[in-house]
């Protein structure tokens, strides 16, 4: 039986578990996003009395808000990397013993290792954003 006619099937408990999360996670946003937004607002009615103080309330907000973001965006390359790591040293894409959330073609040998290699560039790439993005925003509101 050749590789690309081998089929990981879809695991539905562990679809509607990463469903369930994903929905938790989207309303969570929407309560951040609310919150935030609202903390903002009233950043800028302080500001026409109070300049400096809506300032140093903009500095811990955003501090707050990127913050949230990187341990999120943490969280997620360390898995991804992870990931990418256990497809180079089992060279098949998906790697075993994992759950997927539709029907997969198994992939095996060098066409499994580079994806498992652009996985890993892709999550380190996306941490250094993480990283860089908020340093600039910091850099820029420290000159205000």
């Amino acid at each position: 039986m050749k590789d690309e006619q081998i089929v990981i099937k879809a695991d539905k408990k562990y679809r509607k578990k990463i469903l369930l999360i994903a929905l938790i996670l989207v309303i969570l946003g929407f309560v951040l996003l609310t919150y935030f937004r609202s903390r903002l607002t009233e950043i800028s009615i302080l500001a026409e009395n109070s300049p400096e103080t809506a300032i140093q309330n903009m500095k811990r907000t955003f501090f707050i808000i990127f913050m949230i973001m990187f341990i999120f965006g943490l969280g997620l390359c360390l898995y991804l990397f992870k990931l990418g790591r256990s497809i180079i040293e089992s060279r098949q894409f998906p790697p075993p013993g994992i759950k997927v959330l539709r029907n997969i073609k198994l992939e095996t040998g060098e066409k499994a290792k580079a994806k498992g290699k652009l996985l890993q560039v892709l999550s380190v790439l996306f941490l250094m954003l993480s990283v860089i993005i908020p340093l600039l925003v910091f850099l820029a509101l420290r000159n205000l």
